[in-house]
């Protein structure tokens, strides 16, 4: 039985199309990387969830509105170098990632909390959230259950740690 490389037996299988995809991607984000750097340069084409490959659809993900912003102004162009370069790319679609887009300035601040609604409980910054007495019971039991139903490992010592601090109050530190 003749050997074949590890690439041939998996383009063969049924990862085969999705190993395919991949390398397809992977030649459209170099081709884009420089392109894109100019139009938007926080954006990282090389980034995995940065570029999606639906069938002849191009699909960037930006970090935030202006990003996309930007990245739309540039895709007359994006879309002329891939067809000089080869590639089987009919249309480019910008969308905001709303999973990678972050607001640390709002990240205290009750009132951009929609569980709240705008109230203002008391805040522990030094714990960075909300410290509702219901919030911290339900905290505590439940690092109270994860320290009685693990082993004896790095994860329960944790787990035991995190109960103890809930239950200080989150005064002091380990």
């Amino acid at each position: 039985m003749p050997t074949r490389s590890l690439a041939d037996a998996l383009a063969n299988s049924a990862a085969g199309p999705l190993l395919a995809r991949l390398a397809k991607v992977k030649r459209i984000t170099q081709t884009l990387a420089d392109a894109v750097a100019r139009i938007a340069p926080d954006f990282d084409a090389h980034d995995p969830w940065a570029c999606e490959l639906r069938e002849e659809r191009l699909i960037l993900n930006a970090r935030s509105a202006a990003q996309a912003a930007k990245l739309r102004q540039g895709i007359p162009g994006l879309l002329r170098l891939l067809h000089q370069q080869g590639a089987q790319v009919t249309e480019i679609r910008v969308r905001v990632q709303p999973t990678r887009t972050t607001y640390p300035e709002s990240a205290n601040d009750p009132a951009q909390d929609p569980l709240i609604g705008g109230s203002n409980p008391p805040v522990d910054p030094s714990v960075g959230g909300l410290r509702t007495p219901s919030a911290v019971a339900g905290a505590c039991a439940f690092a109270a259950a994860l320290a009685r139903n693990l082993p004896e490992s790095a994860l329960g010592q944790a787990a035991a740690r995190l109960e103890a601090r809930l239950v200080r109050g989150g005064r002091g530190s380990d």
